[in-house]
């Protein structure tokens, strides 16, 4: 069986027992907290060197809610109250950078998208206080917010509630760099998100086949315990879940040992 690659965040889960289903949510947001550490502080170096603007005042808090994030993770918060907060600091962040120049820059609206992208990621699973989330309802839910916030967006500056710091004055190729900045900065996020969750559902997988792996068997009577059937004859599991059939013989050992019996009977 090829493992799979060792996960840096897997030491940030708590330590408590996880169920595999879980543990992949956990990583996700562990793993997702981590992408959007890397994205912001990439996005301060290159608003300090290249634009100047005040989204430095933005991009800080978020880093540090990407931190809060992880502890929380760390100290065993419930994966409902992670997924609300997580889907809030985004959609909080992204808001207000739309809001944060006197001039409106249309590219940040795309990456709203990332609300239900997350949203897929981290449904399906829940822990023993929560319910199963849907991840149709959960996109669709995600998605009605991104728009929603875009709609805001729009609203906020059309009732000029926006902020009144000014976008810098650059050069057309310094412009361009910030786009492309911006650009491969929202390429690398999803991709990254996409990334982190394929490690993370190889990860699972490989517990929930390690679980599946483990039979308890009976100390004294040898029987296999089944989740369908109950405990049953080793024998017969064996011809359940094995392209062979059993018969019976006996070793060497246990002939003599038979025979001994026999002669002294």
């Amino acid at each position: 069986m090829n493992r799979p690659p060792a996960l840096l965040f897997d030491r940030i889960l708590p330590s408590r027992g996880l169920t595999p289903a879980e543990g992949l949510q956990l990583r996700m947001l562990a793993g997702g907290a981590a992408v959007g550490l890397a994205v912001a502080l990439v996005s301060i170096a290159a608003n300090a060197v290249i634009s100047k603007n005040a989204g430095i005042q933005l991009l800080a808090p978020f880093a540090v809610g990407c931190v809060a994030l992880v502890f929380g993770i760390r100290r065993g918060v419930s994966l409902p109250v992670l997924r609300r907060t997580a889907t809030l600091l985004v959609g909080a962040f992204l808001f207000g950078m739309c809001l944060l120049t006197t001039k409106m820059d249309w590219a940040q609206l795309k990456w709203f998208v990332l609300l239900p992208v997350m949203s897929l990621l981290l449904s399906g699973a829940s822990d023993d206080t929560g319910p199963r989330v849907s991840p149709l309802r959960s996109v669709g839910g995600s998605t009605v917010l991104a728009v929603a916030l875009g709609v805001g967006v729009i609203v906020a500056r059309w009732q000029h509630w926006n902020a009144e710091y000014p976008l810098v004055e650059v050069s057309a190729r310094s412009y361009a760099i910030g786009q492309l900045i911006d650009h491969a900065l929202f390429v690398v996020s999803i991709a990254g998100l996409l990334s982190v969750h394929h490690l993370a559902l190889r990860r699972s997988e490989e517990e929930a086949r390690m679980l599946r792996s483990i039979l308890a068997m009976c100390a004294w009577c040898r029987k296999i315990r089944e989740d369908d059937e109950g405990w049953v004859a080793i024998e017969d599991y064996m011809t359940r879940h094995k392209a062979t059939d059993l018969t019976h013989g006996i070793c060497p050992e246990c002939s003599a040992r038979v025979s001994e019996e026999m002669a002294r009977s």
